[in-house]
């Protein structure tokens, strides 16, 4: 699954900043801190990133094989009583 932008995503940032940030990753740190405890071991975070990896994958292709939401539902369940607003969305 790529970024919400499909265009060039570094327009906005330097290379250095996203350096910056990559060191920061909180999922990789996280990583770090369980191989470094022992809670896990490398092949059980590489089996759990893959089983994650192919959920989000295969959530995504229903998601984009699914038919297209009537539109006048666009509001159902966002409001408590659409009918406040004055918006029709039987």
């Amino acid at each position: 699954i790529g970024q919400h932008f499909s265009g060039e995503s570094n327009h906005y940032r330097t290379e250095a900043e996203v350096e910056a940030w990559k060191k920061r990753d909180p999922v990789r740190l996280f990583r770090e801190r369980l191989l470094e405890r022992g809670s896990a071991t490398a092949a059980d975070l590489d089996e759990l990133e893959a089983r994650v990896r192919r959920a989000v994958e295969e959530s995504a292709g229903r998601a984009k094989d699914a038919p297209f939401p009537d539109p006048g539902s666009v509001l159902r369940g966002a409001y408590k009583d659409p009918g406040t607003l004055g918006l029709d969305i039987s």
